[in-house]
């Protein structure tokens, strides 16, 4: 090969290098707190900690745990944020996989600083590992952090699913 050739590989393998990680590398988060608020399409995992959010000015966090009663695999789901005045609500759906939508109502805590819910998931019974994703909505509107969009998610296998496959 002579120079030239070389010389025009590198320059398109360099030009398509800047395409396709150029934006990857200005739209990185470039915060270096981790309980700083979510940028843009970020997802946070409610199993692994709370997940905090701005909204119309407002602190809101939400954290969720796995309990199990009985042979009943069962999330509690807190959200946190100023008082409103309006109801809260989840819309449970599955991220890796469509199987509808699930209402999760949100009640007023007792201490009256929050809401909390408790579901059981759906089991999907064609995928074991599933991801859940749950949007929160403010009376009929849906509550995005303030000029980004915020995915709330969760991972779990089914118990169920568990006991089956084992034996």
């Amino acid at each position: 090969m002579n120079l030239r050739a070389i010389a025009v590989i590198l320059l398109v393998t360099g030009l398509l290098a800047i395409a396709v990680l150029g934006p990857r590398w200005l739209f990185s988060k470039n915060s270096s707190t981790d309980d700083a608020p979510l940028h843009a399409s970020e997802s946070c995992d409610l199993l692994a900690g709370t997940c905090s959010w701005k909204h119309n000015g407002g602190l809101w966090q939400a954290s969720m745990t796995l309990a199990r009663e009985d042979t009943t695999e069962l999330f509690r789901l807190e959200v946190k944020g100023p008082d409103t005045g309006e109801r809260l609500t989840g819309i449970l759906r599955g991220q890796t996989m469509y199987l509808g939508e699930y209402p999760v109502p949100l009640a007023r805590n007792e201490a009256g600083d929050g809401w909390n819910a408790e579901f059981v998931p759906p089991v999907c019974t064609l995928e074991p590992n599933m991801t859940w994703r749950i949007d929160i909505n403010k009376g009929q509107t849906l509550m995005p952090a303030e000029n980004q969009s915020i995915t709330l998610v969760f991972s779990y296998r089914s118990a169920a699913l568990k006991t089956t496959k084992q034996g």
